[in-house]
């Protein structure tokens, strides 16, 4: 419990800091990255060992030769983007490269030859969200709080810098030791708060609905963090579908039950923040930062731990099991189909 108090209480100092300065100049403190124009290979030695790999990149593990650390080198491949994909790639350097948080993925330098574009990044190796909950023998409500409110930390630091992730999900988010740390900024933008956004961007089970709409603000953040709460806590996503379409079918009705025998053990604060963030209207949805600050965190540290119900760890094994099928299932297909057409038929 010590443990677990001292790392929610230094990401709630991260985040109380934040909220101290979120009148403050919202100009981002530069990180050291930066573009290397030499070749990579006089820098790190990159292993074989695919750590992560997508429809037009890789991850693998490298060692960077001149402190002798370990580090973590996104290889994309340039011949297999199309215009769309290079602008996506371009927005997530310009994003990274401002992003400086214990709950962000930390990125060091990119390099670049006529292939391919190498982001190097920190090697997290303590896997995905539900992975490690998987390995786990019971799962607490407290746990749950511990885990959640670090991802609402990172998110939180986004927004205060004008930045929305538009795809948080729990492959998006990956262990370094007992920290959480949010990855994937390739769907991310830098946002003004005069203007909507349009560009439909996310993933079925945790996209808002104004994303479905056409017309949205970075509250479509905290919708996605209402999901992963509710899925944290009942091992299943609150707008379900046999298929795609379904799914954001469920998701535009915005219908969804606190009602399951898997909150027979949750507590009424942890219900209250899931409607909070999943507010239909989001003109009425709460903020990250009010999330941030819900009365939850505060009480769930000096309540008496709460395990979930037994079928809550069993759900999130089914899960995400049928997910990562469907993932691997997706990229099999995706490197041996003909063109980009069959691919966008696929999404």
């Amino acid at each position: 419990l010590k443990q677990h108090k001292h790392v929610m209480q230094n990401t709630a100092n991260t985040a109380s800091v934040d909220a101290q300065n979120s009148t403050r100049s919202t100009r981002l403190p530069m990180s050291t990255f930066y573009k290397n124009i030499s070749d990579i290979s006089e820098y790190y030695n990159i292993f074989e060992t695919i750590l992560g790999k997508g429809s037009f990149a890789e991850v693998r593990k490298a060692y960077h030769k001149p402190t002798g650390t370990h580090r973590a080198v996104k290889i994309i491949d340039k011949a297999a983007l199309s215009r769309s994909e290079q602008l996506d790639i371009k927005n997530e350097l310009s994003v990274l490269k401002r992003l400086n948080h214990p709950n962000i993925v930390k990125v060091y330098e990119f390099f670049e030859n006529d292939k391919y574009l190498y982001i190097v990044m920190e090697l997290l190796t303590g896997g995905e969200l539900f992975d490690k909950i998987n390995k786990a023998r019971r799962f607490s409500e407290k746990k749950a709080a511990e885990y959640f409110y670090q991802i609402l930390a990172g998110v939180h630091y986004l927004h205060k810098h004008h930045i929305v992730h538009r795809d948080l999900k729990p492959e998006n988010i990956l262990f370094d030791g007992d920290i959480l740390k949010l990855i994937d900024f390739g769907t991310s933008k830098v946002f003004d708060g005069r203007k909507d956004m349009k560009r439909f961007k996310g993933t079925p089970f945790y996209i808002a609905p104004e994303v479905l709409r056409g017309k949205y603000t970075e509250k479509c953040d905290a919708w996605s963090c209402g999901v992963i709460l509710y899925i944290l806590l009942t091992g299943v996503p609150p707008f379900n579908g046999p298929n795609n379409q379904e799914i954001f079918d469920a998701v535009s009705d915005g219908i969804y039950s606190l009602a399951l025998p898997e909150f027979k053990n949750v507590s009424n604060e942890a219900k209250n923040l899931i409607r909070k963030l999943l507010t239909y209207d989001c003109e009425e949805r709460i903020t990250i930062e009010e999330a941030v600050n819900d009365a939850w965190f505060r009480k769930i540290m000096v309540s008496r731990e709460r395990i979930l119900d037994n079928s809550v760890l069993k759900n999130i094994r089914q899960f995400n099991a049928k997910n990562k099928i469907q993932k691997a299932i997706y990229y099999f297909m995706v490197n041996h189909i003909s063109s980009k057409d069959d691919e966008q038929r696929l999404i």
